[in-house]
């Protein structure tokens, strides 16, 4: 039976919270809970992170799959998060198909649905003339193979954040150095 303060009512329509899920799963006997990563975000997937979720309890096992990336997450804090978040709502179906719940999760819907929370507005920083002259050196170097410098000529070709910048960087000096190392 599902506790009613894990029920959350959104413009008249009843959404389950995960809390409430894993209360009714423990109530059934959860045996086990299983992960995979089955996408790992990146740009060329919109950053968006699939997990595949296995929920053993004494009626049977349950699958359940979810997915996340920055646009269907309601919080940008959470949407920094997206393999988490992934995994949240994949553990969420499958509890829900374990323990006969039709209701949604809470934590199942993204930043589109009507009544979800909106995604607010994270300000960036564009790409600093430093960082794309670095970057730009990289295109060239030596060390980078040149199916390496075609992919990084044209990520350079779309407009970047200085946060996505940044992490490129690191990643361009990780792989020289380990380059070098060889």
């Amino acid at each position: 039976m599902t506790d009613p303060k894990h029920i959350v009512n959104l413009h008249g329509k009843d959404f389950i919270l995960f809390a409430g899920l894993l209360d009714v799963a423990h109530q059934d006997n959860l045996e086990s809970v299983d992960t995979d990563l089955i996408q790992v975000p990146s740009v060329e997937n919109a950053n968006t992170a699939i997990v595949k979720a296995t929920v053993k309890t004494k009626k049977g096992t349950f699958t359940g799959i979810g997915d996340a990336n920055p646009k269907n997450v309601s919080m940008a804090s959470i949407a920094l998060h997206a393999i988490r978040m992934a995994e949240t709502r994949a553990i969420a179906r499958a509890l829900r198909f374990a323990t006969n719940i039709g209701m949604t999760s809470l934590e199942e819907l993204g930043a589109d649905v009507e009544g979800s929370p909106e995604l607010p507005k994270v300000e960036t920083k564009p790409m600093s003339e430093k960082q794309r002259g670095l970057l730009d050196s990289f295109v060239d170097a030596q060390w980078l193979g040149l199916e390496e410098q075609d992919k990084l000529r044209e990520w350079l070709k779309s407009p970047r954040d200085s946060q996505t910048a940044s992490k490129a960087i690191e990643k361009y000096f990780a792989l020289r150095d380990e380059r070098n190392a060889a």
